[in-house]
């Protein structure tokens, strides 16, 4: 997994506690399909987003607000930016693409239950983008920074545990749901799109 040199080894030691749970050891990781690989790179990466958010906003470190002076609350600051920013599209990919494949596999009740959870997150991603950007906009004031706190760790239990989840029931299952020629297709498409959304493409196409 390639990281950013600056985030915390805990917090990279903390996704990839994360993650082992679904993992099922080497195996899996060798039946893993090529889209299956794509997707569990952007878990992983989310997770340690998502791990360095929680250690920001432990009950000490939560004690000191967020400082636009500090590079290291202005790089977490950033990447929560960019980051909050894709899971809609990923979000997207996944309920509109690939769930279909998957409960033509007679898995409905799992593909209902993940469309739920990305319903029931939304609101919770948009209010930390939101408060992320009036910080980093506007400067830090008490009731933000109470308004962060509150809003990242609303979200980080429930990306945590959804997640896990996905990693486990749909990221290390795709080998057996896709055949390889759709695999590869899905692949690049994910590949393509998530180069669209980055550049901000996807999301102008979406709006037009």
């Amino acid at each position: 997994h390639k990281l950013e040199c600056c985030v915390a080894i805990s917090d990279v030691a903390c996704a990839r506690e994360r993650m082992q749970p679904a993992l099922g050891g080497q195996g899996a990781m060798e039946r893993r399909s090529e889209l299956g690989q794509l997707m569990h790179e952007e878990h992983f990466r989310t997770l340690v987003l998502i791990c360095e958010l929680e250690n920001r906003v432990s009950p000490k470190a939560a004690q000191r607000p967020f400082d636009a002076h500090n590079p290291e609350d202005c790089r977490l600051f950033d990447q929560l930016l960019a980051g909050i920013g894709e899971i809609g599209g990923h979000n997207a990919f996944e309920e509109n693409v690939l769930f279909p494949l998957i409960r033509d596999k007679d898995e409905g009740q799992l593909t209902a239950l993940l469309t739920s959870e990305h319903a029931q997150m939304a609101p919770m991603v948009q209010r930390l983008h939101a408060v992320t950007r009036e910080i980093v906009e506007q400067g830090t004031t008490a009731p933000r920074w109470e308004a962060f706190c509150s809003a990242a760790r609303d979200l980080v239990a429930e990306m945590m545990f959804h997640l896990e989840k996905e990693e486990l029931t749909v990221v290390q299952q795709l080998g057996a749901y896709l055949e390889p020629g759709v695999d590869h297709a899905l692949a690049l498409r994910y590949q393509n799109e998530a180069h669209r959304r980055t550049r901000g493409d996807l999301r102008a196409d979406q709006a037009a």
